[in-house]
């Protein structure tokens, strides 16, 4: 089948498609749909395969055969285009077809007929902070913890500095090649708010003029009320006087787009977890911990110094750092639970089958009253604790925060 390659804008989705027809294929015939409009001929006429491969080697002359990978970029720029990944599937499946799109483009997308159930999709993520150790140059440290539960005091030096790092930088690769190539937290800072303003201008390019208000409002306030000690997402704190009813659009917009990520609020850790999630309670948190840090215009020194003056949005950041890690390795957002009274578990999730409550904390840590309190009403199976520390404790998983990458395997 065809495949599409979905994800946030600007997550390198292009130029991994390129890599992989470089390295597997014997040639490579790209299409940019947003680029070039005029793409969107060869698609009008009808959407046989051999027609349209006809007609895609005498515009590029070309040849165009079944070992040419054909990448159709921005696919949602043109509706036929995605229409006629059905009729590739099913009359001329010998054609290798990879299509990359972003994940609020597809779906405002217009195809005649959605090729439901003829393509496969995959989903690309910012680098996570496997990745980066890998982008610094220190796979070797990957390699040398791979599968074991000791890590050496002197990676856990190097690890603690790279997780500094990546609390700063994140994983939008533009941000992270800056930083790479020039060390130089300035000129990071300056790729990662034209990445914030590419997603703005977005907004007025897909969303109704009525709609871009509310979308750069409930965006804007992610920062302000992650840094709350109850990270509730208010409605009316993020557009005064507005309820949820008057935005619910707009925030399903930002979802769909990839550019936030939901967790909702459970009122019990039972089977099936989405059946006992609330949909008005929920907390809302940046799908890269590198631009949250831009629009709450952190310093990269408060960041690697752990000045004073940042221990209280240290926390949003760590919960947002954690959270990404979760979704990169387990493939699905996870949940919060909340008590009746106080106690809160940041996250609860399946992973091997169980569900796991997981309490994240900024730093070190002597009490946990909300685990305490969680595992007093349900007597959890296992229970992870993910922290500062490098010390193992005897009535949980203890993960330190460089390591949330091994949360399966520690598991």
């Amino acid at each position: 089948m065809p495949l599409i390659l979905e994800g946030v804008r600007q997550c390198g989705k292009t130029y991994i498609l390129k890599k992989f027809g470089k390295e597997n294929f014997s040639s490579v015939l790209y299409l940019n749909f947003e680029e070039d409009p005029s793409l969107a001929s060869l698609f009008e006429q009808d959407l046989y395969p051999n027609r349209i491969i006809s007609d895609l080697k005498l515009k590029f002359q070309k040849d165009v055969n079944t070992d040419t990978l054909l990448i159709f970029d921005e696919i949602q720029c043109c509706g036929k285009a995605l229409t006629s990944l059905k009729y590739f599937q099913e009359n001329a499946p010998e054609y290798h077809i990879v299509c990359a799109g972003s994940l609020l483009g597809l779906l405002h997308s217009t195809p005649t007929s959605f090729p439901v159930g003829k393509v496969n999709f995959l989903k690309m993520y910012p680098l996570s902070f496997r990745e980066f150790i890998a982008a610094s140059g220190r796979s070797d440290i990957i390699e040398r913890i791979e599968g074991s539960a000791d890590v050496p005091e002197t990676f856990r030096r190097v690890l603690n500095e790279l997780y500094r790092e990546y609390c700063f930088i994140g994983g939008m690769p533009d941000a992270v090649l800056s930083w790479l190539e020039s060390r130089d937290p300035e000129k990071t800072r300056e790729v990662q708010s034209g990445i914030i303003r590419l997603y703005q201008s977005d907004f007025a390019k897909y969303a109704s003029a009525g709609e871009v208000k509310k979308l750069s409002a409930i965006w804007s306030s992610i920062p302000e009320q992650l840094s709350k000690e109850n990270k509730k997402f208010i409605f009316s704190h993020a557009v005064e006087g507005k309820r949820a009813k008057d935005l619910k659009d707009a925030l399903q917009w930002l979802i769909d787009a990839g550019i936030v990520i939901r967790v909702r609020v459970i009122s019990k850790p039972w089977v099936p977890l989405s059946a006992y999630s609330n949909h008005s309670n929920f907390k809302l948190y940046c799908s890269d911990i590198g631009l949250l840090g831009a629009m709450a215009g952190l310093s990269f020194s408060s960041v690697m110094l752990d000045d004073s003056k940042y221990a209280e949005f240290k926390g949003a950041v760590t919960e947002n750092y954690v959270l990404t890690e979760m979704v990169n390795v387990l493939g699905e957002v996870p949940y919060c639970w909340r008590s009746e009274g106080k106690a809160e578990i940041d996250f609860v999730t399946m992973v091997n089958d169980m569900i796991i409550p997981i309490e994240v904390k900024s730093g070190s840590y002597k009490r946990l009253q909300s685990t305490e309190v969680y595992s007093g009403l349900y007597k959890p199976e296992r229970m992870i604790i993910i922290s500062a520390q490098w010390t193992n404790s005897e009535r949980m998983v203890s993960i330190p925060l460089p390591l949330v990458w091994k949360i399966k395997e520690m598991v």
